[in-house]
């Protein structure tokens, strides 16, 4: 029997359980203590690139474990899908932006320019969801145009993971706004809009 989606699985709960205590308060306040200027200038820099080269063990196993094909998006769907796909990619680029990429990325920090306590942002595709950034990247992963074993252990394990990280991230946010992000949660959807509610919103 071919486990080797097993093996995916396990590498994305790796991921999940690293990436979850890099960016839990317990390590940030670890790091904190015994270096105070690495982790105001640099941490939330070295976080992302540690959050992507811990991706690449899962990228090798996908290329290189035994797998088996579940279907393959046809011709002249693919185009459409494809469509959908960039178009998600953008809107994940737009999100960034206008909530500062420079300081999401850790740019700004490393350059040792000033934080700015920035009101909450509910407004572009945070009028839809709260999370945008996962429901965009969510449909790149189920729009692949050739889906295996594999590739739907991944997209089912990220999901997974997506949840458990969105809550331990509201859980933040309700520390830093308050009753304000309560409000919010309350009224707009997680993952998935509400489209019924477009009419209200207008």
């Amino acid at each position: 029997m071919n486990l080797s989606w097993l093996w995916i699985v396990l590498a994305v709960a790796d991921y999940g359980v690293f990436h979850s205590l890099l960016a839990s308060n317990l390590v940030k306040r670890a790091v904190a203590q015994q270096s105070p200027v690495f982790y105001t200038r640099y941490y939330r820099l070295m976080y992302n690139a540690v959050a992507v080269i811990s991706l690449l063990p899962l990228g090798i196993l996908l290329v290189y474990l035994p797998d088996r094909a579940l279907y393959a998006i046809p011709f002249p769907y693919l185009i459409v899908t494809g469509i959908i796909q960039l178009a998600c990619a953008a809107g994940m680029l737009l999100t960034l932006r206008s909530t500062g990429m420079a300081e999401f990325l850790g740019f700004n920090q490393a350059l040792g320019l000033p934080e700015e306590q920035k009101p909450l942002k509910t407004d572009g595709l945070y009028r839809l969801v709260r999370h945008p950034l996962y429901t965009l990247g969510f449909i790149i992963l189920v729009l692949n145009p050739l889906m295996t074993v594999n590739r739907l252990a991944m997209i089912l394990s990220l999901s997974i993971y997506m949840v458990i990280g969105a809550l331990l991230e509201e859980r933040r946010m309700v520390s830093e706004y308050g009753e304000t992000y309560t409000r919010y949660r309350q009224a707009t959807p997680m993952f998935f809009p509400d489209f019924s509610r477009l009419s209200e919103m207008k």
